[in-house]
C-alpha cells in the first residue's frame, strides 16, 4: 500500500490506495482513502491490465482542494496457463490416459484422466497453476475408438476318438495365433487328451479378440470311414455285404456328418448286430 498526503487548510490528510495481483482477463478494483473524491490515472477505479502496471489516484478534499502528491496502486498480472494435452486412438474395451501439461492442476471433463470409452469422444481439460490462474479456453482430448474384430472360431468334430484329428478353423479378424502356435486361419490338430484352443485374431488396426474352441478325446471309441461298412479302415467291394447283412439296423447317428472323405467320430452301439 503506497501512502501520499494532502494539505489542506493547514493540516496533512494521508491518501492511501490497495495494491494486488490478478489473473490476466481478470478485473481489478482500486479503493483509496483519505479524501472524497479520486482521479485515477486509467480514469476509472476498476481496471483489467494485461500486464503488470502502476496507475496514480489523485485526491480532491471536501474543501475542493486537489492533492499535490498520488497514492500509487500497483496491480501485478500472471498470466493464465496455456495446457495441452494429448489424444490417441485405442480399441473397444482398452483404456486411454490423458497426460496434460502447461499447469499444476487440472480438471476433466470426464471426471478422470483414465477413460474406457465405448465409441470416440473428446474430452475436455482445464488447468490451473501454482498462482491460482485458470486456463478457461482449456484443451481437447479427441480419442477415437476402433471397435475390435468379431472373431469366431469352431471346430468340425467337438469329439475326436483317440488319435485321430479334427480341424479348427477361425474367420473374423485378418491376422491369427493359435496357442499351438500355428498362424493360419485353418488348423489340424491331433489331441491325446480333451483339450482348449485358444486363438487370437487381429485387425488392420492392430485391435485384437481371443476365442476358444473345447475338443473332447474318447478313447473308448474309433472313428469310421464313409461306406466302411466292416470296419476295416477300406470302403470296397466287400463292404456290399455287410450293408447286405445288416440293412435296416441302425446304432447311434453320428454328431458331424458331410460329404467329404474322412473320418468321423461315431459312438458306440449299444445294441448288437445280428446276422
Amino acid at each position: 500500500t503506497a501512502t501520499s498526503s494532502v494539505s489542506v487548510g493547514g493540516t496533512v490528510t494521508p491518501i492511501t490506495v490497495n495494491s494486488g495481483t490478478i489473473c490476466s482477463g481478470a478485473s481489478f478494483t482500486m479503493v483509496p482513502s483519505g479524501a472524497s473524491t479520486y482521479t485515477y490515472s486509467s480514469g476509472s477505479a476498476v481496471v483489467s491490465p494485461s500486464v503488470s502496471t502502476d496507475y496514480t489516484v489523485t485526491a480532491t478534499s471536501g474543501s475542493g482542494c486537489l492533492s499535490s502528491l498520488t497514492a500509487i496502486c500497483s496491480v501485478i498480472v500472471n498470466q493464465t496457463p496455456t495446457v495441452s494435452v494429448n489424444s490417441g486412438t485405442i480399441c473397444s474395451g482398452a483404456s486411454f490416459t490423458m497426460i496434460p501439461s502447461g499447469a499444476s492442476t487440472y480438471t476433466f471433463s470426464s471426471g478422470s484422466d483414465v477413460i474406457s470409452p465405448i465409441t470416440s469422444t473428446v474430452i475436455t481439460i482445464t488447468g490451473t497453476d501454482v498462482n491460482g490462474c485458470e486456463d478457461k479456453i482449456g484443451a481437447f482430448s479427441a480419442i477415437t475408438v476402433n471397435t475390435s474384430p468379431l472373431v469366431a472360431a469352431s471346430v468340425n468334430s467337438n469329439t475326436v476318438c483317440e488319435g485321430t484329428s479334427a480341424v479348427l478353423s477361425v474367420s473374423g479378424a485378418d491376422a491369427y495365433s493359435w496357442s499351438t502356435g500355428a498362424t493360419s486361419s485353418s488348423i489340424a490338430i491331433t489331441p491325446t487328451t480333451t483339450s482348449i484352443y485358444t486363438v487370437t485374431g487381429v485387425d488392420l488396426n492392430n485391435c485384437s479378440n481371443t476365442q476358444t474352441v473345447s475338443v473332447v478325446v474318447d478313447n473308448t471309441c474309433q472313428d469310421v470311414w464313409p461306406g466302411d461298412a466292416n470296419s476295416d479302415g477300406i470302403a470296397d467291394n466287400l463292404d456290399v455285404l455287410e450293408l447286405g447283412l445288416h440293412y435296416t439296423q441302425t446304432g447311434a447317428p453320428r454328431a458331424t456328418i458331410s460329404n467329404s472323405w474322412q473320418a468321423y467320430f461315431a459312438n458306440n452301439w449299444a445294441g448288437t448286430i445280428t446276422n
